[in-house]
């Protein structure tokens, strides 16, 4: 299968997954909210978020560091996944002591402290999952991950569908979580079992438990100020303002973030690419890359467009009509809508490049100045400054990173990666404005009618201004045939030396 075939078809298994697994994840969540109380329901988020950070905290990044070795070093990977396993085992050791102490010093219920512990130790249970499952994503078997991903959704809803009929109450939803991700760990170590042939036994390689761990702290610490930053905003106007003002940024702001998904998805078959190009071909590496920026920003320069010109419409459309008073909120940060998006990528590059601490201090540097900003601005301005500085602290490390990967490199290709799709987003932002102005917004039909018209002028404007290259579009279209060389392949196993 040609590169470009196989980006094509890791590409489409993410997007079926992330539909398919995603809305099995949200009903999941929507039958837990109406079959418990809101009191119930409080300690139940409460209960996730703390196994999310310890799961978070004990991998750190891990994961990206094993998809890049092993996609470096193919010939041992018994050795590395043995030795990943090995590491993994002992955080998990580590980690379980931990979320002891640190669940016994809260002010909570002891039962509430028990199912804390359970939940916690089912999501560090993942661990050894997230080993396994980086070896499909190094040999980029990304069907394998979409259906392991699609799976632990269909067993965590069919479990907490269970334990709630039965009335387990929270008892049952935490060993519901236990069970879930004990059966993926199960999935994943056949699948590579029976991929590659492999049965892999703990190894002890201390200095490749350095070295990775070394590689790790950055990039994880980057990620984690990066999640942190995200959280800030709702919680500073929490303390500063009012709830009411939390609801008016956090609408529009969740809208954002949810939306990222999307842009993870597309981006995380891209990684074992990079890695090889970084390691093996460092200029087709850059092309790669400048490809990667340039699609990605053209897909989410919609957005930005929709945000800014109908942002009542968007509003009412997702959110309902008792968030209307945030439509300055979403136009503000409709600025920020292209670096949220794109900025997925930069994690996976920097890392490809081994330049993890660069990622982790600009990302640093970006939430040092939000918070300084925040808590200077917030009580003078309100929520509307939270969206103005939320929009700026994206731009500013989007434009550090493309500076920081090589201006100069980048300046070549500037006008096809940012000014033509500008270009042809404001043709699109024209049509939004005429449309809403003659054809009105009164109806479903109309707005899709007036989205429709939009996105045609910005497909139109992008073809006649020629962003993409005719290689590039030879690419795509290449990539599109993947079935029969996909299909072809499944006769085939990886060569990995024992």
């Amino acid at each position: 299968m040609k590169p470009s075939q196989r980006v094509a078809k890791n590409a489409a298994w993410g997007i079926l997954s992330g539909v398919v697994g995603g809305g099995l994840q949200f009903l999941s969540v929507i039958i837990v909210a109406r079959s418990l109380g809101v009191s119930e329901f409080g300690t139940f988020n409460y209960l996730l978020a703390v196994g999310i950070l310890f799961q978070f905290l004990a991998d750190f990044g891990l994961a990206n560091i094993l998809v890049r070795e092993i996609t470096r070093r193919p010939d041992e990977l018994k050795h590395l996944l043995g030795s990943a396993k090995g590491l993994m085992w002992l955080l998990f050791f580590i980690s379980v002591p931990l979320l002891g102490v640190a669940i016994l010093v809260q002010n909570i219920p002891s039962v509430v402290k028990a199912q804390c512990f359970l939940m916690g130790v089912g999501s560090l249970t993942s661990l050894q999952g997230v080993s396994y499952a980086a070896v499909l994503r190094a040999f980029e078997d990304m069907e394998f991950n979409a259906i392991g991903f699609t799976l632990h959704k269909v067993a965590l809803l069919s479990f907490t569908i269970v334990s709630l009929k039965v009335g387990f109450g929270l008892w049952g939803l935490v060993f519901s979580n236990l069970g879930a991700n004990l059966l993926l760990w199960f999935y994943y170590a056949q699948v590579v079992s029976w991929r590659f042939g492999l049965r892999v036994s703990l190894h002890k390689d201390v200095a490749l438990w350095k070295t990775m761990i070394g590689e790790a702290l950055p990039l994880g610490g980057g990620l984690l100020l990066r999640q942190i930053g995200w959280q800030l905003d709702s919680l500073l106007l929490f303390w500063l303002v009012d709830p009411y003002s939390v609801g008016l940024f956090g609408g529009p702001y969740r809208l954002l973030l949810g939306i990222r998904v999307l842009s993870m998805i597309l981006i995380f078959p891209l990684y074992p690419g990079l890695v090889r190009l970084a390691k093996d071909s460092p200029e087709q590496f850059w092309v790669f890359y400048h490809r990667a920026l340039k699609l990605l920003i053209c897909l989410s320069l919609p957005g930005t467009v929709a945000f800014l010109i109908t942002p009542k419409i968007v509003i009412k459309m997702l959110l309902g009509v008792k968030f209307l008073g945030s439509a300055t909120a979403l136009q503000c940060l409709g600025f920020a809508f292209v670096p949220m998006f794109v900025s997925a990528l930069f994690p996976y590059v920097y890392t490809a490049l081994g330049r993890q601490r660069i990622f982790l201090l600009t990302i640093g540097a970006s939430v040092i100045l939000r918070v300084l900003l925040e808590l200077w601005l917030i009580p003078r301005f309100g929520y509307i400054s939270a969206c103005v500085i939320a929009a700026a602290c994206e731009i500013l490390p989007f434009a550090m990173f493309i500076i920081l990967l090589g201006w100069g490199r980048f300046s070549l290709s500037a006008a096809d990666v940012i000014i033509k799709p500008i270009f042809a987003g404001a043709i699109m932002g024209g049509v939004l404005y005429l449309s809403r102005r003659y054809i009105g917004e009164g109806s479903f039909g109309t707005i899709l009618l007036m989205y429709f018209l939009g996105g045609t002028a910005y497909i139109v404007a992008l073809f006649c201004t020629r962003p993409f290259s005719k290689d590039e579009l030879s690419l795509a279209k290449e990539g599109l045939g993947f079935l029969g060389p996909y299909l072809r392949s499944w006769s085939q196993k990886p060569e990995i030396q024992p």
